[in-house]
């Protein structure tokens, strides 16, 4: 579903190869809904997906929420941005804790009424792109860090939804910049100290 997702290498949909690699997409899917090891029934829960252009591509059901719900039977918000960090440099407004702020202060639609929610966060390519830090040992909760914006945004929702589950999702696979080999900024560091960060935070919030 990630890859299909991924708008820049083979995956990219044209009018030749849209009908076969729909196909394909569809059996995929298909696969998944019918076997209960893969996905299981998820009808009770509502997950709530925050996130940069990899979850905010499409807003259909070939979106990665639009799958999920397809093929689990679970209720789908997605609160995703294109072009989002997690951490802000300047602009404070797409980054995951203010997001997650404004979230909160709308009323927290879809999630006040779930039997059972999740949250699903999903950052930092943007974060590496842009250069930011991936973590900071001075100040965790730094939140011109990716790692201290996790826990911002984290914690914001463990407050409000103590009982709900949280996973944050690491940085996936890209073909920019070496392979994410290439720091982008003095403070910046390659896409394994993003993945290494998010799982620090995950780890530190629980």
């Amino acid at each position: 579903v990630m890859l299909n997702a991924d708008r820049d290498h083979p995956y990219l949909l044209t009018q030749k190869n849209f009908s076969s690699l729909f196909e394909d997409y569809r059996a995929l899917a298909q696969t998944a809904a019918e076997s209960t090891e893969a996905m299981p029934d998820l009808s009770q829960w509502t997950v709530i997906f925050f996130g940069d252009s990899i979850i905010a591509n499409y807003t259909d059901s070939t979106s990665v929420p639009g799958v999920l719900s397809g093929i689990s039977g679970a209720s789908v918000h997605n609160l995703a941005v294109g072009g989002a960090s997690a951490s802000w440099d300047e602009n404070e407004s797409t980054s995951f804790p203010h997001v997650v702020q404004s979230f909160l202060d709308s009323g927290s639609p879809g999630a006040k009424e779930a039997d059972r929610l999740c949250f699903a966060v999903n950052f930092g390519l943007n974060d590496y792109f842009i250069g930011l830090p991936a973590d900071d040992d001075a100040d965790p909760y730094n939140g011109k860090s990716y790692a201290g914006a996790l826990r911002l945004g984290v914690k914001l929702l463990k407050e409000a939804f103590p009982d709900a589950d949280i996973f944050i999702m690491s940085p996936n696979f890209t073909s920019y910049y070496g392979y994410g080999s290439i720091p982008q900024s003095e403070n910046g560091g390659t896409l394994r100290d993003y993945v290494a960060a998010a799982k620090e935070a995950a780890a530190d919030m629980n």
